[in-house]
């Protein structure tokens, strides 16, 4: 009896695959990656926009061209730090949260900076007090 396949079922190498069909193999690797961004970015833009005044909402098309650009940006380099600072075999498998974040933070990018000062801070004055 052969060995079973071990398939790669990560969202990026489905994707990948799904592609493939239509696309053809080259592109779909190219591709796949960003399907798996978009698609991922734009479930985290919904909810966003659903906290967002309804009288608000009539930019909605600006609101998730902004998010999903910024999500393609972003997320693979995002990936990358956090393969360095946990050693991650694989990147693909973060791309779908890290995009799903972006989106779902939306216009709250200042209230981010703040919680991430806020933590910086603290991480500051801890190590400051282990010298002292």
């Amino acid at each position: 009896m052969p060995a079973p396949v071990q398939a790669d079922l990560d969202p990026v190498n489905l994707m990948i695959t799904v592609l493939a069909a239509w696309l053809g193999p080259s592109l779909s690797q190219v591709l796949g990656p960003y399907a798996v961004i978009l698609l991922a970015s734009t479930a985290g833009a919904a909810w966003s926009l659903g906290r967002r005044d309804p009288t608000e909402r009539r930019s909605a098309i600006w609101f998730f061209l902004r998010v999903n650009l910024t999500a393609c940006v972003l997320t693979s380099g995002i990936a990358t730090l956090l393969s360095k600072a946990y050693t991650l075999s694989s990147l693909e498998w973060t791309f779908a949260p890290i995009a799903f974040g972006l989106g779902l933070v939306g216009d709250d990018w200042p209230a981010v900076r703040g919680w991430l000062g806020e933590r910086i801070t603290n991480i500051i004055d801890r190590r400051a007090a282990q010298k002292d």
